[in-house]
């Protein structure tokens, strides 16, 4: 029996003791596995060119893949040695990756596939959980006695994402290590090594200052039952992307039959009320203009003056809000003639129009 300092060995497994030679099987070897570890990052979404996450989830330039693929963090690990397998090989392998606040696998399990981009060997795939739920701990799973061989290449395509639901990821840094373990001998737990890389990844988060919404009346007086047109503009002045943005359109009593035209793209639907309307994603820079239509309606007999305002307000997922009104003057279509008491009565002008006090 050799002790742990003296069974490293040749690679033709000779070793010599006082003049005695003993041959030593491959299995008992040291393993010379040369392993070089590195990482990178690629968006799903091409315009945020592999630089950066949004704070609320995925968007992938079309739709969104929060809860599908999420953005791309790839272990490489090149297995640099040129030797035989058995000997060369790191050994018994596994990997886990330690993720900051915020950061999920976008669905668990997840399948994760060690493609091999250079060298002979097979790919294979592992199942990865995060069983503590958001900002916890990744486990790749992999059986039991798998190796990385020589002169291969693994690539460990992992998709992550923020949350999409509160708490959101932080704005700033976030990373993913990955954390590698193997064995220098074959099943040997007493010759394992544990190297690392770590992939740094900003994530842009949302502020109250950065939803904006400017409501404007292309109509600045209306007579009764004339069409009342309004333009909204909601704008993303953040550098994240916004998701769920949420329009809600309010007409004052003297204004009837709302109607919302929203472009698409981006991408929405009306809802979830019947005054609402909901995009699924603004990105980061971007604004979308929307034609609220109305009609005025006044009943003459009303004692009241007429209210022709418009509210708009609007919220993304993270909760910032932002809100803006316009407002439409009266026609009084007939000029008035009034038999004015200054003693009992009063006069309130209610719009644009003439009247003569006698």
């Amino acid at each position: 029996m050799f002790s742990y300092i003296t069974q490293r060995i040749l690679k033709s497994g000779l070793v010599a003791i006082t003049s005695a030679v003993f041959l030593l099987s491959a299995e008992s070897a040291f393993a010379v596995a040369n392993l070089n570890l590195s990482t990178a990052f690629n968006s799903a979404d091409p315009a945020r060119t592999n630089t950066s996450m949004d704070s609320a989830g995925t968007w992938n330039g079309t739709t969104e893949v929060t809860n599908t693929t999420g953005d791309t963090f790839t272990f490489i690990v090149q297995n640099a040695a040129g030797g035989a397998l058995g000997v060369d090989s790191a050994f018994d392998i596994d990997i886990n990756v330690t993720v900051t606040a915020g950061l999920r696998l976008p669905q668990s399990p997840m399948t994760v596939v060690a493609n091999v981009t250079a060298g002979g060997c097979a790919n294979f795939t592992v199942n990865a959980t995060q069983p503590g739920g958001v900002g916890s701990v990744v486990n790749f799973n992999i059986p039991p006695n798998t190796n990385l061989e020589p002169s291969c290449t693994y690539e460990f395509a992992l998709g992550l994402t923020t949350d999409n639901i509160a708490p959101f990821a932080p704005g700033g840094t976030a990373s993913a290590v990955f954390n590698l373990s193997y064995n220098q001998i074959d099943n040997d737990t007493g010759s394992q090594l544990n190297p690392s890389s770590t992939q740094n990844i900003t994530v842009n988060s949302v502020n109250l200052a950065n939803l904006s919404i400017v409501k404007t009346a292309r109509t600045a007086v209306a007579s009764n039952g004339q069409a009342v047109i309004f333009d909204v503009r909601i704008s993303n002045l953040s550098a994240s992307g916004m998701f769920d943005v949420e329009l809600t359109d309010i007409l004052s009593a003297n204004l009837i039959n709302l109607g919302i035209v929203a472009p698409n793209p981006p991408p929405g639907a009306a809802g979830p009320g019947a005054n609402q309307y909901t995009f699924e994603y603004l990105a980061s820079g971007e604004f979308v203009d929307i034609v609220i239509n109305s009609d005025a309606f006044v009943n003459p007999t009303d004692t009241n003056c007429p209210i022709m305002t418009n509210d708009a307000a609007a919220v993304e997922r993270t909760g910032v809000s932002a809100s803006d009104f316009a407002e439409v003057d009266f026609n009084l279509s007939n000029s008035l003639q009034l038999t004015h008491d200054l003693v009992s009565s009063f006069c309130e002008l209610c719009g644009v129009g003439t009247v003569r006090l006698t």
